[in-house]
């Protein structure tokens, strides 16, 4: 027995990918307890995917209405209503293998400091696995870098727990929360596993938020780059790790703020934050 595990999947649009990825749920060795499917206003058949779905699948599948402000709100709006114990992240444009949670659960099994295990991935059409060991996965670089991709990644309840409890002390939600919690998991003196072997193929539409790999891809990339929007990015993930900082060693809240003490000084933003002291 391994616990609860509940896999969050926020959907937009999804009606060209997200088949797939469900029915590789039902095919999962180690079923979820739950599934919680948060929609963010599709305008094509996704809902009707996700109730077909909920009706044949052998284990509890909640459908709930996002906000309707953006990718980082529709997570933060599941992570709200999911439960303790376990908790999987899911992308609507991904494949599970089917020993995917299995896998991930034995490994996480008894750990009682928060921790997250990250899986290797493919991608189509090469099927290669391009996911980099984190070796050097440590909270000062998290601050910059997020190696921890939520479609790969499945906590333990201790992360689950950190994770609700600091929720909702965000003044504003980050853009990218799985980039927020692998940061808040290492701040908080947490630990990252990573297994190697691929436990998802993932499809990567061309609407995805960061950018596909492709030409265009790659040209959404920098165009955001140029538009200062990947500063914006890193603005909200300090002031979200900000709003949480009493969850952070005393040694990784004095490299949070000197981070945010650099950033201002670059005129990345105005940080509407008093950094005369780290209280």
């Amino acid at each position: 027995m391994t616990g609860n595990l509940t896999i969050c999947l926020p959907m937009l649009n999804g009606e060209l990918y997200l088949q797939e990825q469900l029915d590789s749920l039902l095919r999962q060795t180690r079923p979820p307890d739950r599934v919680f499917l948060s929609d963010d206003g599709s305008t094509d058949s996704t809902v009707s995917i996700a109730k077909k779905f909920q009706a044949k699948a052998p284990f509890e599948v909640r459908i709930i209405d996002g906000p309707q402000a953006g990718y980082g709100n529709n997570v933060m709006r599941l992570l709200a209503e999911a439960p303790e114990g376990h908790l999987a992240f899911c992308d609507q444009d991904d494949i599970w293998d089917e020993f995917r949670l299995e896998h991930a659960t034995a490994a996480l099994f008894r750990l009682h400091l928060p921790t997250l295990l990250v899986c290797g991935r493919t991608f189509r059409p090469s099927r290669t696995n391009t996911t980099v060991r984190p070796t050097t996965a440590n909270f000062v670089q998290s601050l910059y870098r997020n190696q921890a991709p939520a479609n790969a990644t499945v906590v333990n309840p201790a992360a689950t727990r950190l994770i609700k409890e600091n929720a909702h002390l965000l003044a504003t939600n980050p853009s990218f929360p799985d980039w927020w919690i692998y940061s808040l998991i290492l701040g908080h003196g947490g630990s990252l596993l990573f297994d190697p072997k691929p436990g998802l193929c993932y499809r990567q539409h061309a609407g995805n938020l960061i950018g596909a790999r492709t030409v265009r891809g790659l040209l959404k990339r920098g165009k955001a780059i140029l538009s200062g929007q990947h500063k914006t990015w890193k603005e909200t993930h300090l002031l979200a790790l900000w709003s949480c900082r009493k969850a952070l060693t005393p040694t990784n809240r004095a490299a949070l703020y000197k981070a945010l003490k650099a950033s201002r000084r670059k005129k990345i933003a105005r940080f509407p934050i008093d950094l005369s002291r780290i209280s």
